[in-house]
């Protein structure tokens, strides 16, 4: 996995934000 995902993992609020800029269907794809 690419660091910057491994990091991410370690901060949900982060996954959250993430996930919700990219939209749902992007956020399942890369996580």
């Amino acid at each position: 996995m690419d660091k910057r995902i491994c990091v991410l993992e370690d901060n949900e609020d982060i996954r959250e934000i993430i996930g919700f800029i990219l939209e749902d269907e992007h956020y399942k794809v890369k996580y």
